[in-house]
């Protein structure tokens, strides 16, 4: 899987994002416009020696919640590209959040195989953060000492799936699992955690489709490929190196999304998995 030098992710909205409006939308973008970090690594890698090497990406959760806007997808995504264009920032791709379910049963199995694995009778599956070399019994015991990874031991137990039920018919996979697979795609972990049918998937991640003048008129999100690429000269979507710049409402969401990403790349020997992610969180 090609990567660019960096990609950097702008933006993760939800459908309370979208409902109130161009103006909060403006806000974000313009935030994120005038970030010093990015605007550092703009200047990098525009001048450096691989000159136009980096990306920048959004997500849109189209799962947890569609978006309810009066119309088609593209009647969402327009806004949003708009809102990013008026302050200055580019978008050279959109993922959909419901792109990542697909992957969401691989990266489970992979999860199931951790020592510290938990099924809560069937209805729900957790993640305890627990040391790797504690058999899957011990592991299963609240007394287990947490994993440290090499560093102070943080106890964290993350629900992953739930049983559908009459509340969530259609949202078991939950949204610390889903974000982990999105940021270990945008680290070039595809084909590690999808195996040859996620790469070769026409509407996957690793096959963006290029949203050029005269797109479909795609009437559902289901039809919508996982990946839009928005510019034809746009650097790889995934990264050697990925950061996020986002809202600090999602502190908690990205502590649970690095906790799951160590024990898959612990499960699976694959350390790159792990490689760190750079966050920029900051308050409206």
């Amino acid at each position: 899987m090609r990567t660019a030098a960096l990609s950097v992710e702008t933006g993760h909205f939800y459908n309370h994002d979208l409902v109130d409006g161009p103006k909060r939308l403006a806000k974000h973008f313009g935030v994120v416009a005038l970030n010093p970090w990015l605007r550092s690594q703009q200047i990098r890698t525009l001048g450096g020696d691989e000159p136009g090497r980096l990306s920048m990406c959004i997500l849109v959760d189209d799962y947890h919640q569609r978006p309810s806007s009066n119309g088609k997808p593209l009647d969402t995504l327009r806004p949003i590209i708009a809102a990013a264009e008026s302050e200055g920032v580019r978008i050279d791709y959109i993922g959909r959040e419901a792109g990542c379910v697909k992957l969401a049963a691989a990266t489970s199995a992979i999860l199931q195989r951790s020592t510290g694995f938990r099924n809560d009778k069937g209805d729900s599956y957790w993640l305890v953060a627990k040391r790797p070399t504690v058999p899957h019994q011990a592991a299963m015991a609240a007394e287990t000492p947490p994993i440290s990874y090499g560093q102070p031991p943080i106890a964290v137990d993350i629900e992953f799936w739930s049983k559908p039920s009459a509340g969530n018919n259609y949202h078991p996979w939950a949204c610390p699992l889903l974000a982990a697979t999105w940021q270990m795609v945008r680290l070039g972990g595809l084909e590690q955690i999808g195996g040859k049918t996620a790469m070769d998937d026409p509407h996957g991640f690793n096959n963006p489709f290029l949203l050029d003048d005269n797109p479909p008129d795609w009437d559902t999100w289901d039809e919508v490929p996982a990946l839009l690429q928005l510019r034809v000269d746009a650097a790889p979507f995934a990264g050697e190196r990925v950061a996020s710049i986002i809202p600090a409402d999602f502190l908690a969401v990205e502590c649970a999304v690095d906790m799951l990403r160590r024990d898959i790349a612990h499960t699976l020997g694959e350390p790159m998995l792990a490689n760190p992610i750079g966050r920029e969180f900051y308050s409206v």
